[in-house]
């Protein structure tokens, strides 16, 4: 479901997130690919919302991980933005940026960059040899 966009701050509340749109692309994509079993967007100002996830991504071990989606504009700065993050939403540990930047000009570029983000996520579940 989209949200639409309520203008002045990127990091504002809003009824469209983009770079949540292109994280539930990448999701979805991975699901059809069967490296995930699913995943669950919030909706705005429900319960995941206030905790600070953006997404349930489900695995087919029955294990979820909950993810915080932030934009990644022009001089972003992660580390910050993590410590922010965790400040906030203490138990939510993974957060992932998106350069929605590249939407326009090299979108497989992004969905490349946002799926190796999201794996990198995932590989710290999988079991060690």
């Amino acid at each position: 479901m989209s949200r639409g966009f309520n203008g002045d701050n990127p990091e504002s509340k809003r009824d469209i997130n983009i770079a949540e749109d292109v994280v539930g692309t990448v999701l979805n994509k991975m699901r059809e690919e069967k490296i995930i079993a699913g995943s669950i967007r919030n909706r705005k100002n429900d319960k995941m919302d206030e905790e600070g996830i953006d997404f349930l991504v489900l695995f087919e071990t029955g294990m979820a991980v909950p993810i915080q989606v932030k934009t990644e504009p022009r001089g972003y700065n992660f580390n910050r933005k993590f410590r922010e993050h965790i400040r906030k939403h203490p138990m939510i540990k993974f957060m992932i940026s998106v350069p929605i930047n590249l939407l326009q000009k090299e979108p497989e570029r992004l969905y490349a960059i946002v799926k190796k983000r999201l794996i990198d996520i995932f590989d710290k579940f999988k079991p060690r040899a």
